[in-house]
């Protein structure tokens, strides 16, 4: 199973920048990824469960644009690289921060991560 931690907001930044996020630690992520299904079922642009065997499933907004679809997937796969509960409140702020950087200076990695993620849909 695995486990998220409540890290305070400060101590992911911190983490992050010492550990950023790259192609082999997506790698390892996103092969922690059962499935992923875009619905129009949630109302957030992506959620992400747990299921019993401690593999993660995604659900992705449909509705949105492409280019939503890749930040949610970066993000997503942040909480699993780094195992960030996002119950605290500073937590999805950072995420969501480190999601836009990835976005914007590291266009291949997003989309080597969101062409992974679309293999994965049911």
């Amino acid at each position: 199973m695995y486990y998220f931690v409540e890290y305070p907001a400060g101590e992911l930044e911190a983490l992050m920048e010492r550990h950023p996020l790259g192609r082999e630690e997506a790698d390892d992520s996103l092969d922690n990824i059962r499935g992923v299904e875009f619905t129009e079922e949630i109302a957030v642009p992506a959620l992400l469960l747990i299921k019993k065997d401690g593999k993660y499933f995604i659900k992705i907004r449909k509705s949105d644009p492409e280019e939503e679809h890749k930040k949610s997937a970066i993000h997503e796969i942040l909480h699993i690289n780094y195992k960030a509960d996002g119950r605290l409140g500073g937590v999805e702020r950072v995420l969501d921060e480190e999601t836009e950087r990835i976005f914007k200076e590291h266009p291949r990695l997003t989309d080597y991560i969101f062409e992974r993620v679309k293999s994965l849909s049911s």
